[in-house]
């Protein structure tokens, strides 16, 4: 699969989860030069509005990795306070939108009880987990879990 198709059906699934609810903004799409859209290198491929906060995305598939830009990119927007990350699935954008998903999603994993007990735990080893599988999801995810 290719990004753009990921794009595609991840825009598809959220519009039909969210609806009206959500903002989707995709800056390639920024604007119109010589025939072509531009945007900024490094800006990410998803900005998702809900629930008044901004969540920037972007979209990776397979083991591609994120440029020197995106990181950047990134990193500024996750310090200014915005929930940001890599996502390689639709599952990976429900984990940055919502607490309550992330936290549904844990205890779905471990159970409640185990959660509540270990929550700090577990969230470090999911961490270490993406980030020996080389996946980016948290590298760059700023939000309060």
């Amino acid at each position: 699969m290719k990004e753009l198709e990921l794009q595609k059906h991840i825009i598809e699934e959220l519009t039909q989860r969210y609806g009206d609810t959500m903002m989707i903004i995709r800056p390639e799409k920024a604007w119109w030069y010589q025939g072509k859209y531009k945007s900024e290198k490094g800006v990410s491929d998803l900005i998702l509005i809900y629930k008044g906060r901004s969540i920037y995305v972007e979209l990776k598939v397979d083991n591609n990795t994120t440029s020197i830009q995106q990181d950047k990119f990134l990193d500024g927007v996750g310090k200014l306070g915005c929930v940001c990350g890599v996502a390689r699935s639709l599952n990976d954008i429900l984990f940055l939108l919502d607490p309550e998903e992330r936290k549904r999603q844990y205890q779905q994993r471990y159970g409640k009880e185990y959660y509540k007990k270990n929550r700090a735990k577990i969230i470090e080893k999911a961490r270490q987990r993406y980030y020996q599988n080389k996946k980016e999801v948290f590298k760059h995810a700023y939000c309060n879990t």
